[in-house]
């Protein structure tokens, strides 16, 4: 299948996903969203993929959801394939190593949170920015790495934190200056056993 909003290769038998919209920061309108849904189904039913690195290209990994299009649609974006969308990633059975750089905001923030192993570029920056707008934050993604106190405080107060604070809390799970995508790779080789 031939994805417009996101690039997705093989590498062996990784499959390789990259958010593809870096004009929009990566933004997650219906159309991204039901492209990693697919991509996503795919992959757990093709025995050739045993496991999946997502990241993003441009300078951010993901700005959150595409707020022109929630306007747009009159907030109708928000509820779209919303509870398919999440679980076909989250309950995905291959390991998923994110990696992730630049901002990691809002939804983009959630869907980053699906990786069993989590690496970020050292200038990271992850923000919880629902609140300020009088949405609802996603919490049960973030307390599951965390707890739910932690999870709730960081959603409640919407406060910005950089790579570092986040591998304190446990958010993430390893800090790098580069080389993410092949340390993604060998991370993948060392979880595979463990799962089979």
């Amino acid at each position: 299948m031939k994805y417009t909003d996101l690039q997705v290769e093989k590498d062996q038998d990784l499959l390789l996903v990259f958010l593809n919209r870096p004009e929009k920061n990566n933004a997650l309108n219906m159309n991204i969203r039901d492209e990693l849904e697919n991509v996503f189904y795919v992959a757990k039913n093709d025995n050739s993929v045993k496991g999946v690195l997502l990241s993003g290209n441009g300078k951010n990994f993901s700005a959150g959801y595409d707020l022109d299009e929630v306007v747009d649609t009159r907030l109708q974006s928000f509820k779209h394939r919303i509870l398919e969308y999440h679980y076909e990633i989250y309950s995905h059975p291959k390991p998923i190593v994110s990696l992730l750089h630049g901002f990691v905001s809002g939804g983009g923030f959630d869907l980053a949170l699906a990786g069993d192993y989590i690496i970020a570029h050292r200038k990271t920056m992850f923000l919880r920015p629902e609140i300020k707008f009088g949405a609802p934050p996603l919490i049960t993604s973030l307390a599951r790495k965390i707890g739910s106190a932690k999870a709730l405080n960081l959603s409640l107060l919407g406060s910005p934190i950089n790579s570092v604070k986040a591998l304190e809390l446990g958010i993430i799970d390893e800090v790098l200056e580069n080389d993410l995508l092949e340390k993604g790779k060998k991370i993948v080789e060392i979880i595979l056993p463990m799962i089979k």
